[in-house]
């Protein structure tokens, strides 16, 4: 038996032979993978300038279009400028609109926030008024049910006496003031008493 040849190339040595039709011819392993390399490159290529060629028709077809429609809409074109040009005018009037109103949103913000400032620095003073008033009240025990109302003039002796700058000789006024507060005690308890036998 004679050894194999390629048809192509010649070659006796092959790992793998492929037979043709007629049983007559074979071909080695590397000339069937080339030619099957070639048969895509070539199949490939065609597809390439099928497509190419349909890109170019469309590319002409899709100009022609764009022709007829810049001379049949040129005069709409005047019209879509006009359309544009009152679309942002009325964009910017919306604009200054909304600006207006963000203004008039932060004064009213303002003011609410100055009314709220105003209420807690007179309720923080009236608070404090208070407290000094009832802390004065314990410094100088003063007895339960007294009436601030009743006697001011007893008030301002009171305040005199706490102040220590109003005070003269201190035993002379310590003793003042201890009688004074003496007698209204007295007078507060003979009230008292009066109105429980009422």
């Amino acid at each position: 038996m004679h050894p194999f040849s390629c048809m192509q190339c010649n070659k006796d040595f092959s790992p793998l032979w492929k037979i043709n039709k007629d049983g007559d011819r074979v071909t080695c392993l590397q000339c069937v993978l080339s030619n099957q390399k070639k048969a895509l490159k070539a199949e490939h290529t065609n597809r390439l300038k099928t497509a190419f060629v349909k890109a170019l028709q469309q590319e002409q077809e899709i100009e022609q279009k764009i022709q007829k429609q810049s001379s049949s809409n040129s005069g709409s074109a005047d019209s879509l400028e006009a359309a544009v040009a009152a679309a942002a005018s009325q964009l910017q009037q919306q604009q200054q609109h909304l600006k207006l109103i963000q203004q008039d949103q932060i004064r009213q913000h303002q003011q609410y926030m100055q009314q709220l400032q105003q209420q807690q620095h007179r309720s923080f003073t009236s608070n404090f008024r208070t407290n000094a008033q009832q802390q004065l009240r314990h410094a100088l025990n003063v007895p339960f049910g007294f009436n601030p109302g009743s006697s001011k003039m007893s008030d301002r002796q009171l305040l005199y006496d706490l102040m220590p700058s109003l005070r003269g000789n201190n035993s002379n006024n310590n003793s003042k003031t201890q009688q004074r507060q003496r007698q209204q005690q007295q007078q507060q308890q003979q009230q008292q008493s009066s109105r429980n036998w009422k």
